[in-house]
Formats: structure tokens, sequence, C-alpha cells
């Protein structure tokens, strides 16, 4: 795939331009390269009739007949089976990718319509919508595999995977489990670049509607275990197969190619910009993925195994110098969300969590307080930044009031939440006051301050362990 000097992540997105592309025209070579994978629903009107009688809780689902699984599975082919229709892409005449028309149907819209038949679960669900989330959740799941079974070109199966994300939204068990054992072939050999994505777009999903609540009807805790276990594995270390396929060769100006060929040549020693860019956005995912538990040790049902996600995120904070490459802006930012998620255990050395957060809150705003208040005239900044504030601030304020309930000491709570407010005052607050005239500079000092003289207290104590109980978690990039 040509391109002339077109910025890398824009293209190695692997089609996300392809996610919406490619419609054919009416009986034009696609449809021959379509047929092959189209698949159709015999949904009946009867059926149709019945499954939104069970979205609105008039059928009770627990458990379902053999009719109502029928029903459900045909429902879902219904919302799914268009993503493999010609006639919801198309092939630009030109170097754009637009709809020939405006309305035209793409694949937008078959998402649009399978988000529309979900429900999300919730605390306030009655049983009746839960059952619904359940077991429509499965049939989804289901007919999403009858599409990747396939195995379709990419811009097929970027989106059915875009639908299971959705249905992973909702809590359901069964997108649950497709993502696990999505993750689980992250390391085979070849392993497709978009299928990860989305494997961790769908992980993200699925955490942030986790609810051990649910019981057993839903998901164990093992389940749990081993889907924060894959997304963790990811963050602490990026798949082979992003490396070696954000391969550029070296070529004259203007001839400069992006490959995800499975051939490509690996790169010697330090990654080039273009694998240490790809990278980064992946694990950016995985991130976002992991800062979606609430827990800071997570066990599996016969409590022998363990994986504590909250080291890994505050070793992102930290940029703890054996993560290759180092941890992006949007990285420390999203990984100092997810330690404000996090409701720390009783184990837990709050001084160290506190200089984790600091570090990483000082290193996110770092280009910001550097650039001052005032925007140049047409300058464009790299981050979202009022967006990020808002995020950080609402993080950081439910935060404080789920420690007041932590099974913590005093001083650990006054610790942390003394971090927390120092933060909000200092740089949350301030970045949600950007505007397009003009910005806020943080005040990165005050954090700063904060750290160094909690820095000094810990050094005193001759340890930076994170954990109490166990020695093996070390958090060796917290000294400047």
């Amino acid at each position: 795939m040509p391109v002339s000097r077109i910025p890398v992540l824009l293209l190695l997105v692997f089609g996300l331009a392809v996610t919406h592309s490619l419609q054919a025209q009416p009986k034009k070579p696609a449809d021959d390269k379509f047929s092959a994978y189209r698949l159709d629903a015999k949904q009946t009107g009867e059926q149709a009739n019945k499954v939104n009688q069970m979205k609105n809780g008039s059928v009770n689902l627990d458990p379902p007949s053999a009719e109502d699984k029928a029903a459900l599975l045909e429902v879902a082919r219904n919302y799914v089976y268009p993503v493999t229709h010609q006639e919801y892409y198309f092939t630009p005449d030109g170097p754009e990718l637009v709809a020939k028309t405006p309305g035209a149907r793409s694949p937008a819209t078959v998402i649009n319509n399978f988000r529309a038949q979900l429900l999300i679960a919730a605390p306030n669900s009655t049983t009746t919508q839960l059952a619904y989330i359940r077991e429509f959740g499965a049939a989804a799941v289901a007919a999403i595999d009858e599409v990747l079974a396939k195995s379709p070109p990419p811009a097929i199966r970027i989106n059915a995977l875009q639908l299971l994300v959705a249905a992973a939204e909702t809590g359901a068990p069964a997108a649950f489990d497709r993502a696990i054992s999505l993750l689980k072939t992250k390391d085979e050999p070849n392993h497709p670049v978009e299928v990860l994505y989305y494997a961790l777009n769908a992980a993200e999903g699925a955490l942030g509607a986790y609810d051990p609540a649910r019981g057993v009807k839903w998901l164990s805790k093992t389940k749990h275990y081993e889907l924060v276990c894959l997304v963790d594995d990811v963050v602490q270390k990026v798949p082979a197969c992003v490396i070696e396929k954000a391969y550029i060769p070296d070529k004259p100006v203007g001839e400069s190619i992006l490959t995800t060929d499975p051939k490509a040549k690996p790169t010697q020693g330090s990654l080039t910009p273009e694998q240490v860019d790809v990278a980064q956005m992946f694990r950016l995912q995985a991130i976002r993925a992991l800062a979606k538990v609430r827990t800071d040790v997570v066990i599996n049902d016969t409590q022998d195994k363990e994986r504590r996600p909250l080291y890994t995120l505050c070793r992102v904070a930290v940029s703890d110098p054996a993560l290759v490459p180092a941890p992006s802006v949007k990285e420390l930012g999203e990984a100092v969300i997810g330690l404000g998620t996090m409701v720390p255990s009783e184990a837990v050395n709050a001084d160290v969590l506190g200089l984790s957060i600091a570090k990483g809150v000082s290193d996110f705003i770092l280009e910001k307080a550097a650039s001052g208040k005032a925007l140049g005239e047409g300058e464009v900044q790299r981050l979202h930044w009022k967006v990020y504030g808002t995020r950080l601030k609402n993080a950081y304020a439910n935060w404080e009031k789920d420690l007041q309930k932590a099974k913590l000491p005093k001083a650990a709570k006054d610790t942390l939440i003394s971090i927390a407010q120092t933060s909000t005052t200092g740089v949350f607050d301030p970045l949600t006051k950007q505007s397009d005239k003009g910005s806020f500079t943080p005040d990165k000092p005050a954090v700063d301050n904060w750290y160094t003289n909690r820095y000094n207290a810990v050094k005193a104590k001759g340890a930076f362990d994170l954990y109490t109980d166990k020695p093996d978690f070390k958090i060796t990039g917290s000294t400047r």
C-alpha cells in the first residue's frame, strides 16, 4: 500500500479508514469479492416481535426455551450479517474515502442498528433485562463468530469485531469470553493486528461492565482474572506482531511503504519512530482496558492465583525503564485515571502509590506546563486537555469518596486524599478551563513539591515497595 509521507498512525490503524470503506458499485468486481463471505439472516416477523418482547421484559428468559434461543439467534443474525453485504461498502472514485451519496448505507449504520437492539447492564437493571442482555449477547457473539469463521477480508472482519466491542460493553458474558479467546492468540505468529486492537477494545468494554455481584450466572472470578492477566500482559510487553508489522523500508522520500505483510523485515536493535508510535497506540488501548478494573488485586476462584494491575499502572505512571517503548503522554494520562479508579487494599503502601500518582501527573502535564498560557495562531494542541482534565477531575473526586470507605489506616487515606486534592487543584481543574482562545497554566510545582517531600520521607525508610505484604512489587521508576 504505497503512501507518500502520510502520518504512519493514520495508515497503520489498518484500515480504521478501511472500517468504513470499500462499498462496491452495483454489479462490479467488488460484488464477487464479497459474495464468498455473504451471510443472510432468515428472521421472521414473529421472531422479531418475540425478541422485542424479551427486550421489553415481557418474556422470562430464566431459562430460555429452545424456541427463545432460536428467535434470539436469528434476530441477532439479522443485525450482524449485514457487515458481510457488499451494498454497505463502497470503493472511492478518488483518493478520499467518502460515501458516494449523502445518507448512503455504510458499516456505521449496521453498527448503530446493532447498538440500538442492545441493553446495558446496570445496578438498577431488572432481572428480566439482565436475562435479555445475557441471552441476546450470547446469540450476537454466535452470529459474529459465524462471520469470522469464513475468514473474511479485513474490512468485514473489523466491522464484525466492532459489533463484538458493542456487545462487550453491555456486560454480556459471551462477549467477555470471546475477548478472552481472541487475546489468547495475541502471541501467535502472523497474528492480525486489527484482531488484537479490537480484542483490547472489547476487553475494555467487558472489564468496565464487570460486576461480581451478578454471580455465577454471569462470570466467575477466574474468567475475570484471566482477562485481566491477558490485558496486563499487553501493557507489560507489546505483542511482537505489532512491532513486526510496523515496518517502513528505507526508500527515498515519496516512496515510503507501510506494510502489514507478515513477511515485513523486523527492525534490529532500537525501535524505529514508526514502531514506537504503533506500540504506544496498542499499549494505550490495553492501559485503558486495565484502568477499568476496580480492585488492585484480582484473584481466581480457588484463590491460588492473583494479578495486581495496580502495580502495572504504577509502572506506566512512573515510566518504568523496563517498559519499551517509554509511555506516551496519553498513556500516562490513562494510567493516572486508572490509579484513581482502583480502590487500594490494606496491603498497599500509600506513600509509594501517592508518589506514583504524583510522578504520573507531573510528567503528563510537563508539555502543557512548558507551553505557557497562550495558543499561537493556528496552533493545534496534541491532546484534548479539557477532556482529560474533566475525566481526571471526575475520577479523583469519586476516588476520594471511595477512599473514605476503604479499609485503610487513616494515615494512608490522608496521604492519598492529599495527592488527589493537590493534583485536582493544581492540574485537573485548570485543565477543565481550557478554551479555543487560550488556556490556564497548571500548577505543576505544587505536584512536584508534594512529590519531593514524600519522596524524601520514603527514601529515608529505604524501600519503594508498593505492597507491604510482598517485596516483589517495587516501583523502580519512582526516583528522579
